[in-house]
Formats: C-alpha cells, structure tokens, sequence
C-alpha cells in the first residue's frame, strides 16, 4: 500500500495522478490495490492525503479483505480480486469544479447541507406551532377559566353523583363532613370527584371539642394556612375561594386539614389581583365588608374569613352564636375588646387553659385572627405573610384597630334597601346594590 501511494504521488503522466499494484500475498491470495489522487494535486499534496488514508484503513478495516476510503482529493481500494484494468485510467473520475473542488463532492455536500437545512426549518416551523397552540391554549383559558368554578358549572343531577359513587356504597365512603358523609366518586369522563350527601340529622360535632389540644388546632391552623398559600400564590391560574369557614375545612383521620367545597370559587388571571360581582354568595359571618358590600373580592377576602376562622379555633365558639347569646357584640368584636383590655385570656376555650406551654402560641394567633379581621383590607396580611409570623417568634406585628362587624355592614345594606324602595326610580340603583344569597 506504502508502495502504490509512492507511484501515485509521483505519476507524472498529463491528466493522471494514480497507480495500480498487484502483489502475490501468503502464496495463494493476490492483493489488488489502486490509489489516486486529483490531477492538479502537488506529489507532496498527494502522499499526504493518501497517507491519512492509509490511517483510515489501518483504524476500520485490517480485518477486512476488501476496503475503500475516499476522502475530497484523493481515493485508495484494495481488494483480493482484480477490480482494474492495467491498461485503462480507472473508471473512478476527478472532474473539477470551482475552486479546485471536485464537482462530485460538491453536489453531495450541497445536498447534505439542503438535508439539514430542511430539517432546521422543519423543526423551527414544528416549534412555532406548537408555541402558538399553547399561547392560543392559555389565552383560551385566561378568556374562559373566570367562570369555571362557579356554582352553576358544578351543578349535575343527582342520577349522574349516585351513578358515580355506586349509588353511595360504603366502599366509596371516605369521610364525614359537618352535613353529611363525604364519597368518592367516577364521572363517565373519568374525572374523579368527592360528593358530600346532605343529611337531616346532620350538625356540626362539637361532642369532640375537648379532645382538641393546641397541638393538633395549631396543626389544622398550620395546614389551612398551606392550602391558602398554594391557591393564592403557588397555584396557576390563582383560585379565591370566597366561602372560607369550618364547615368546609374536612379533616382526615390525622387531623391534616384539606380546603374543600369550591363551588363558589373564581379564578384569576395572571395579572389579575381583585374581581367583583353583582351576585353575593357565601356565608354571613365569615363574608369580608367590601364583598358583602360593594361585590369585591380578592386573596385579602379570604384572609378576611380565615381571621373568622382562626378565632373560632381559639375560643372554641362559631361566630354566629354570638347573634343569638349577645345583642350587642359578635365574636369579632368580642375578641378585640378583651384584647384591647389584657383580657385576650377570656377568649381562649377553656379546655385550652391548661396548657400554659403554649400560651404564647395562642396568643400570637390572636393577634394574626384581628389583623386579618380588619375593616381596611390594606391593613390585613397575605397568606404568605401569615405563614411567616407563624414559623418566627421574631416578628414585630401591629396593633389591630376595631375589625368589621357584621352589624355594621348589615346596616349598610338595610340602609341602601331602604333608599332603593323610595320614591325615586329603581333602576339608578340597578348597577349599585348587589343581591344577597346566603347559604
């Protein structure tokens, strides 16, 4: 091979630079070898490419009886049979083209260039599309979301929850609720759902009031607070449940806590930080005054009903009871007077007292239950915020003012009915008074 790559550099014939050799090789094998190079190459340029092919042989082919390597400006073979004709130029030619290359080589690279320049594009266009589709996906959602979780979107005939819960078989049975037992159920989409069946006999159990220590009432606060961080902050698109309270926080047999019921829920878009409506749903007592009012709702109205919440955990009483045992104050503003006294000690359930460890943690919480209580939804912390106080004992927190009665907004209302049914035309207030459904 040494010795044809030698004849072919050193070809001096016009229009020629390539060499043949035919070598006998262990007797009875015959070793047939062709090495060329493009005419105008220089003797030194020709050894040298035809030495890198030799390399490439050495590397791929030494097992192999017959191998060929052909790089741009030159070609070796070699095979054990005769492939040549020692009187003829080999078949295998070298026509130039621009530039000292190769025409043939040009035409393969052009079209291994156009093979990857097609599939560039075809990848580039395959992405755009997919990107629109997705963007004209999230617009869709953004456009239409706002009223997925509406009551009315939720609504399915009874024969559609009893078929998908097996007609109520104890073996989808998976919790009791305050009204009624919790099932698991299939839709025929496949979609699974938790169906809560009403029953007549059905109250809140406070039977079990005593049994709640402050470990596992700070372990439900804890938890409802993550559950309203995730729909406030982390969840996309943000969810505000709007209709926060005991009721609707289910407990499994751990006491982890789980936000349920989100058929009054809304959805907010990216951007979107407060929404309003001219139809008021939720419960009195835990409704935030500027949505009970004027139709507002935003993450600081759930803050609102979770301060509700929060103090009902602590004094063990709901908040609606203060209507029927105290003419003059609800549980609201029961809390800030003991408070704004030194006398938050009276509020605290009295199965709670005991525990003198945590009286500080109570205390705390106290605090957080006011500030989100208040009249200014500016002066109530976010969720996130909560989370924090409630991991530091560090934090500095201000004093809460007077919070919102629900007295006060009553009256509000009563007034604004008061004005609609004078004499002067219904109609101006159309657009200023919303409608009340409680539940």
């Amino acid at each position: 091979m040494d010795d044809v790559v030698t004849r072919a550099a050193t070809d001096r014939s016009i229009g020629t630079r390539f060499a043949t050799r035919v070598v006998n090789f262990s007797g009875d094998t015959t070793i047939y070898a062709l090495a060329q190079c493009i005419p105008d190459l220089s003797s030194s340029g020709c050894l040298n490419c035809l030495g890198n092919v030799i390399k490439v042989l050495h590397k791929c082919c030494d097992e192999y009886r017959g191998a060929r390597v052909q790089f741009p400006n030159c070609f070796m073979r070699h095979e054990v049979y005769s492939f040549f004709d020692n009187d003829k130029t080999p078949t295998l030619s070298y026509n130039q083209g621009h530039d000292g290359i190769p025409k043939k080589e040009m035409i393969i690279v052009c079209v291994i260039l156009l093979f990857l320049l097609s599939i560039g594009v075809f990848h580039l266009l395959h992405w755009r599309r997919r990107r629109m589709k997705r963007n004209k996906t999230l617009k869709e959602m953004n456009d239409d979301l706002s009223g997925v979780l509406t009551a009315e979107s939720l609504l399915y005939d009874f024969t559609t929850i009893e078929a998908a819960t097996n007609c109520f078989s104890m073996e989808n049975k998976i919790g009791v609720g305050g009204f009624g037992d919790v099932y698991k159920g299939e839709l025929v989409s496949g979609q699974e759902i938790a169906v809560k069946r009403l029953s007549r006999r059905s109250s809140q159990d406070t039977k079990k009031q005593g049994t709640l220590s402050w470990s596992i009432r700070d372990k439900i606060i804890r938890g409802i607070v993550r559950g309203l961080v995730y729909l406030h902050e982390d969840s996309r698109p943000r969810i505000i449940h709007r209709d926060l309270k005991a009721s609707n926080i289910l407990l499994d047999k751990d006491m982890n806590p789980k936000i349920s019921d989100f058929g009054m829920a809304r959805i907010f878009g990216v951007d979107q930080i407060e929404g309003s409506t001219n139809i008021i749903v939720g419960t009195y007592g835990y409704m935030s005054p500027e949505y009970a009012m004027h139709g507002q709702f935003s993450v600081k109205s759930d803050v609102f009903s979770f301060g509700v919440l929060l103090l009902e955990i602590i004094s063990g009483k709901r908040n609606r009871s203060f209507y029927q045992e105290d003419k003059f104050d609800d549980l609201l503003t029961h809390a800030w007077k003991l408070w704004k006294d030194g006398r938050e000690m009276e509020l605290i359930d009295p199965t709670l007292i005991g525990d003198s460890n945590s009286r500080s943690e109570i205390m705390r919480c106290i605090h957080i239950g006011l500030l989100c209580v208040q009249n200014n939804l500016e002066e109530r912390p976010t969720t996130a915020l909560i989370t924090h106080i409630l991991s530091t004992d560090s934090a500095i927190l201000p004093e809460p003012n007077r919070p919102a009665t629900f007295k006060d907004y009553t009256r509000s209302i009563e007034k604004m009915d008061q004005l609609k049914s004078d004499s002067i035309s219904s109609f101006i207030f159309e657009e200023l008074i919303t409608e009340i459904y409680p539940r």
